[in-house]
């Protein structure tokens, strides 16, 4: 029996990538000569304030923190597990007192005892050493996980970041448009006076005016909540931000190093936590399957018993005992049986989880690329309408001055030219996003570095 079980055991195999990986993204263009590097990426927007206050969130945020933590629990689990391959040595004794009824009356003894108990459980099938590697495999995905974290992380702090640049900018136009449409107001009303013009180009210049009034209150709250969701990003109580801090969007250039579709396997570290997870699930299939067959066990004991406690370890009262024991269960109503089946759907599962991350990352690629051509190709079409618009809006004051249109002319061109100008900070922003999600997408290397100094806080 025991040798016809032994073809049985489960050998933990590297699982086979999804077939006809791409070997380049859709719309990747030719990068060759690019100055972007993937390593510490935010650092290519050339902010140094950005740059602080990422170090500043990497040793702050609190969600980093509870990471850590459950890596080092994982660790501990992982050193648990590594106590089963090695032996258990106890110290016992015991000592008390009895009295027992005699034939010539009552006895009172006492009774001391005290030896080493040792043992060890023979590995033969495999069980201890799976389990040890699962273990392990666990605690290196936690790893991987608090790197994803660390991505994930410089992306939100990056994003928040010039969300707060865009909405200063916005306030800064907006406060610009309402100081316009004030003298604008002011004109109207002094050619008003003059007799030039009717009432309603005044009440249609002060409508102007509330309406561009109205724009600021909602900037000002979501740049309110944008500086509160940063200082939360570093773990710090929701407050102002420096004014001091410069929130100029930049500009964006030159293309990012997509890479190839295969290099995400190694720069992704979510891929790499769902294949060690994978991994992890595989030994555990190997360890249920052995928990099937027999278990030997080595105990013994070396110690002394007697009724006076200085003779307990004379040689006449010296007790020793060594034994090799098996354990074979013969019926459990299949619970081991199912569990070990359990533990293979398992692997299929986390086999079909590692497929779906490596999909979805080569997805999360292929969209900043197209993200990022998109926002080119829309903050290229936003220069050029707001410099028509611009034009429209000067000739249509010149020809209003001149008796040629009416003011209502002037206002619809007032309008489209704010309009392109809050439209075009927002595709500078959108393009600064695309980047960011591309940066995200791609993953690299650098998350080590700040691991590192994580588990050394």
């Amino acid at each position: 029996m025991l040798l016809s079980g032994c073809s049985l055991l489960h050998k933990p195999q590297p699982p086979e990538m999804l077939p006809g990986m791409p070997e380049s993204y859709p719309l990747a263009q030719d990068q060759s000569n690019t100055s972007y590097s993937l390593d510490r990426w935010w650092e290519n927007f050339n902010n140094p304030q950005l740059n602080q206050f990422m170090e500043q969130a990497f040793t702050g945020n609190l969600d980093i923190k509870q990471a850590v933590a459950r890596m080092k629990q994982a660790q501990s689990l992982y050193l648990q597990s590594r106590a089963g391959s090695l032996p258990w040595l106890n110290i016992e004794g015991s000592g008390g007192r009895s009295r027992q009824p005699g034939f010539q009356g009552p006895v009172t003894d006492s009774t001391y005892r005290g030896s080493l108990v040792a043992g060890y459980e023979i590995d033969v099938w495999g069980k201890i050493g799976s389990q040890q590697d699962a273990a392990l495999l666990r605690s290196e995905a936690s790893e991987a996980e608090i790197r994803s974290l660390f991505l994930s992380l410089s992306a939100q702090v990056a994003e928040t970041w010039f969300r707060i640049s865009e909405l200063q900018e916005q306030l800064q136009l907006t406060d610009a448009i309402i100081t316009s449409r004030a003298d604008s107001l002011d004109l109207v009303e002094t050619r008003y006076q003059a007799g030039l013009i009717s009432s309603l180009d005044v009440y249609q210049a002060r409508q102007s005016l509330s309406n561009a009034r109205t724009k600021r209150p909602p900037y000002a709250y979501n740049l309110k909540t944008s500086e509160h969701a940063l200082a939360v990003l570093a773990g710090s109580w929701p407050g102002e931000i420096s004014s001091t801090t410069s929130w100029n969007l930049p500009d964006i250039e030159a293309s990012f190093p997509a890479g190839l579709p295969s290099e995400l396997v190694t720069t992704r570290p979510d891929i790499e936590a769902a294949y060690l997870k994978l991994q992890a699930a595989d030994h555990d299939v190997a360890a249920a399957v052995a928990n099937r067959f027999p278990s030997f066990s080595l105990t013994g004991s070396y110690g002394g018993s007697s009724n006076e406690l200085d003779t307990l370890l004379n040689s006449s009262n010296i007790l020793w005992n060594a034994l090799l024991s098996i354990s074979q269960s013969i019926f459990d109503g299949g619970r081991k049986k199912q569990e070990a089946e359990r533990t293979q759907y398992v692997v299929e599962e986390r086999l079909a989880g590692w497929h779906s991350t490596v999909l979805k990352a080569f997805q999360d690629v292929a969209d900043a690329l197209a993200a990022e051509n998109d926002a080119k190709q829309s903050l290229e079409l936003q220069n050029n309408l707001m410099t028509a618009s611009r034009d429209t809006l000067r000739v249509s004051e010149d020809q209003y001055q001149q008796g040629l249109v009416d003011y209502l002319t002037v206002l619809t061109a007032q309008a489209a030219y704010n309009e392109a100008q809050r439209n075009l900070v927002t595709a500078r922003r959108n393009q600064v996003a695309a980047r960011i999600s591309l940066a995200r997408a791609l993953g690299g290397k650098w998350m080590n570095t700040e691991l590192e100094k994580a588990v050394s806080r």
